[in-house]
C-alpha cells in the first residue's frame, strides 16, 4: 500500500508541473523520468523516496524527507572571472560540487540558479588556443630577477602566476617549464601536487592573504553552506601561469611587434662552408650575424626552412647560450629562446655571429636552393631591452645556391656474400670508370672488373665461379675516400 501511494505521488508531481516526461526505466524499486532539460529519478529504500533533479549541466540528488525541490525557492550565485587587469577570461570551466554536481564552460560572467543546498564553485582553464599567449622571454627575465632577489614581484598574483608547477614556491624549475612552453616543447603546465594539466590558476578575489610575499596556499574556490540567499559579485581572479607582467590579451592571438629599432639577423649571400673535418657528414654550417643588438635582456623567435631540401642537425657556435625547441624540426620549424641566466644585459657588435645553424642537405640534388624565414609559427617573435621595451626581430634572407659537395660512398650488401654474387652499391659525384679487384688475405687476386659508373647511384653485381669460402678484400680503385672493404664469402 505504501509503495502504491509513493508511486501515485510521483505521477501527480509530474502532471502538476506540465512536463512531458518519457519513462526511461522503471522497476519495482523506483524509476527515472526526463524531458531532455530536467531529469527526475526516484528509488524506494530504507531512507524513503529520493529524487534527482537538474539541468543538462548540473544534477541534484536529495531525499523525499526534504521539501519538493521544484517547489522550493531558488537562489543565484553570480560573479565575474577576470584577469588581474580586469579583462574577462573566456572559456573557463566552472565546476559545481555538493548538492548539485556538474561542469559548465563560461566566459567572463557567470550566473547559476540553484535550490537551497551546500555548494562549492571552482574554475579551471587549460584550453587556450595560443598556449603561450602572454608568456614570453620577458616573463623569464622578471621571474629570474625575483628569484635572484634583484627585483621582487610587487603583487601576490604575480608570485602565484610564476609558480607554474604548483609546488607553492617560485624556483628555477618553474623557469625551466616556462621555457618549454615558449619553445613549444610542452603545451601545458602540470601541477606537481595534483597532476592537473592547466594553463591558468584562479583565486577568490575576497580572499585575504596573510603574507603577500608568500601567498601559498591560496583560496581557489568558493563554498556555500546551506545556500538560502542569492550571492552576487562572487569574483575570481584568473592568472595565466607564467605571465608575470600581465600582458596576456584575449583579443590578440600573437603579440603585435613594432619593428622600429628591430634586432636584425642575417645570413651570408655567399655559400656557407662545409666545416673541415666534418665534410664526410655533409653538414652545412650557416653563420647568423646580428645588428642593432644593444642592451638586450631577452629574445625569442622561430626560423622555418624547407624540410624536403635539408634536415635540421643542431646549433653550432652559440656564444650567448641560446636554447632551442625542435619538436617541429621535421616539419621545417625550429624555435629559439635567449635570456641571460643572471639577467645580465648584453650588447653585441654589429656583424657579430649570434649563432651557427647546422643542416644536412639532400645531396641527391645537384644544386640546393633554400631560404631561411623568420616567423612566429611556434614561438612568437619578440625581443626585450634593459628597460623592458619590446622590439621586433627581422631576418635578411637571400636565396643561396650550394653546389652539391659530398664524399663518394659505396658498400657491399649483403655481407657475408652468398652464392658467389657480390652486390655493390655505389654513389658517385660524377660519372667515372671504377676498377673492382677481389683479393684474398694472402694478396692473391681472384677477379678484376672495370665498371663505367654513372653520377649518383649505381648497383653492380660481380659473379665469380668457384670462390672458396673465407675472408676477402674488395678494392674499388678510382673512388674518393675509402678504397678497400673487408667481406666474407660463404
Amino acid at each position: 500500500m505504501k509503495k502504491n501511494i509513493t508511486l501515485l505521488f510521483c505521477i501527480v508531481f509530474i502532471k502538476t508541473h506540465s512536463q512531458n516526461f518519457t519513462p526511461q526505466s522503471i522497476n519495482g524499486g523506483g524509476g527515472f523520468q526526463s524531458n531532455g532539460n530536467i531529469s527526475f529519478s526516484y528509488s524506494i529504500g530504507q531512507s524513503g523516496l529520493t529524487n534527482t533533479v537538474g539541468t543538462s549541466a548540473f544534477t541534484l540528488t536529495q531525499g523525499f524527507q526534504q521539501a519538493d525541490i521544484i517547489n522550493n525557492p531558488t537562489y543565484t550565485i553570480a560573479g565575474n572571472i577576470i584577469s588581474p587587469l580586469k579583462y574577462s577570461v573566456p572559456n573557463v570551466v566552472l565546476k559545481l560540487s555538493g548538492s548539485i554536481t556538474g561542469t559548465k564552460t563560461m566566459t567572463g560572467n557567470f550566473n547559476i540558479t540553484l535550490p537551497q543546498g551546500n555548494y562549492t564553485v571552482s574554475p579551471s582553464k587549460n584550453n587556450d588556443i595560443n598556449k603561450a599567449n602572454g608568456v614570453t622571454a620577458l616573463d623569464i627575465a622578471l621571474t629570474q630577477a625575483h628569484i635572484l632577489g634583484k627585483t621582487l614581484f610587487n603583487s601576490q598574483y604575480k608570485i602565484i602566476a610564476a609558480d607554474v608547477n604548483g609546488d607553492s614556491k617560485v624556483t628555477a624549475l618553474d623557469i625551466v617549464y616556462i621555457k618549454r612552453l615558449i619553445l613549444g616543447i610542452d603545451t601545458t603546465f602540470t601541477n606537481s601536487t595534483t597532476s592537473e594539466k592547466r594553463l591558468w590558476t584562479f583565486i577568490d578575489s575576497s580572499y585575504s592573504f596573510t603574507d603577500n610575499s608568500n601567498p601559498f596556499p591560496h583560496k581557489d574556490s568558493i563554498s556555500y553552506t546551506g545556500l538560502s540567499v542569492s550571492k552576487i559579485n562572487q569574483t575570481f581572479i584568473g592568472c595565466k601561469l607564467g605571465d608575470v607582467n600581465w600582458d596576456w590579451n584575449p583579443a590578440v592571438a600573437r603579440p603585435k611587434v613594432n619593428n622600429t629599432n628591430a634586432v636584425e639577423l642575417s645570413y651570408p649571400i655567399e655559400s656557407p662552408s662545409v666545416r673541415p673535418g666534418r665534410a664526410s657528414d655533409g653538414y652545412i654550417h650557416i653563420p647568423v650575424k646580428v645588428r642593432n643588438f644593444k642592451d638586450m635582456l631577452g629574445m625569442q623567435f622561430t626560423i622555418s626552412f624547407d624540410p624536403t631540401i635539408m634536415q635540421w642537425q643542431g646549433i653550432g657556435s652559440n656564444p650567448l647560450g641560446i636554447e632551442i625547441g625542435t619538436n617541429h624540426a621535421t616539419e621545417g620549424s625550429v624555435s629559439f629562446l635567449w635570456v641571460d641566466k643572471q639577467n645580465n644585459i648584453k650588447t653585441l657588435d654589429d656583424g657579430s655571429v649570434l649563432m651557427e645553424l647546422v643542416f644536412k642537405p639532400d645531396y641527391q640534388l645537384s644544386t640546393i636552393n633554400y631560404q631561411l624565414l623568420l616567423d612566429g609559427s611556434v614561438t612568437a617573435i619578440a625581443a626585450y631591452d634593459k628597460d623592458y621595451n619590446l622590439h621586433g626581430i627581422v631576418l635578411n634572407s637571400s636565396k643561396i645556391n650550394i653546389a652539391a659537395v659530398a664524399t663518394e660512398t659505396w658498400a657491399v650488401t649483403p655481407n657475408p656474400v652468398v652464392n658467389g654474387n657480390v652486390q655493390v652499391q655505389m654513389n658517385l659525384k660524377v660519372g667515372k670508370t671504377i676498377e673492382l679487384r677481389l683479393i684474398d688475405i694472402t694478396g692473391r687476386v681472384f677477379m678484376v672488373k672495370q665498371v663505367d659508373a654513372v653520377k649518383g647511384s649505381n648497383h653492380i653485381t660481380l659473379k665469380q665461379q668457384k670462390i672458396p669460402s673465407g675472408t676477402y678484400y674488395l678494392q674499388a680503385k678510382g673512388i674518393e675516400g675509402e678504397e678497400v672493404k673487408k667481406i666474407m664469402i660463404q
